[in-house]
């Protein structure tokens, strides 16, 4: 728990300094984190000394989130995709984050930090372990495009869109398999 605590005091104390390079105020998204959607997930990546092409520990996908801190391990594996489409591979230094800016975050920011799409392959004959801190807004927060971020030129991308809203549609379209079945 203590870690837990720590990830998500962390994430706090980093929330004014991207309110601020977005040309905001420092406390303008507080309102919208007083009561944060964080989960810590423990995952493990089976080795792939020889991987197949289309095959990954984890897909290439983008986190749905505010932003993810990703705890470095010794062993390589995360990869992250460029704006030109090149997947690169963040150094394993032990001790470090990786942070990725997730789906809200560019939400906020009219995609000036669009979320960072990444994958997993792990290509060791060992055992790789992440632990990423996954850090949202309030459930009930609206999510919008801060007014800094819109203008004539670059017209707002996204309607408001509610947190809580958005993490239910992604349960039911990401777990239909979990859903009843339709009587027959």
């Amino acid at each position: 728990m203590a870690y837990f605590t720590a990830m998500e005091a962390l994430a706090l104390r980093l929330l004014p300094v991207f309110t601020m390079a977005l040309g905001m105020e420092p406390g303008y998204l507080a309102g919208d984190f007083r009561d944060p959607s964080c989960t810590l997930r423990l995952i493990r990546y089976q080795p792939q000394p020889e991987p197949e092409a289309g095959r990954f520990g984890f897909a290439p996908h983008i986190d749905t989130n505010f932003i993810t801190f990703l705890a470095q391990s010794a062993l390589p594996g995360l990869e992250v995709r460029t704006r030109e489409g090149e997947w690169l591979r963040p150094p394993a230094i032990p001790g470090t984050f990786v942070v990725n800016t997730a789906e809200m975050l560019g939400r906020y920011s009219n995609d000036r930090f669009a979320p960072t799409p990444h994958r997993v392959v792990n290509q060791t004959n060992a055992m790789r372990y992440a632990i990423p801190f996954f850090f949202g807004p309030d459930n009930d927060a609206v999510i919008r495009p801060v007014p800094s971020c819109v203008t004539p030129e670059t017209p707002s991308r996204y309607e408001p869109l509610r947190y809580e809203d958005h993490r239910r549609k992604l349960n039911v379209t990401n777990f239909s398999h979990r859903q009843p079945a339709a009587a027959g």
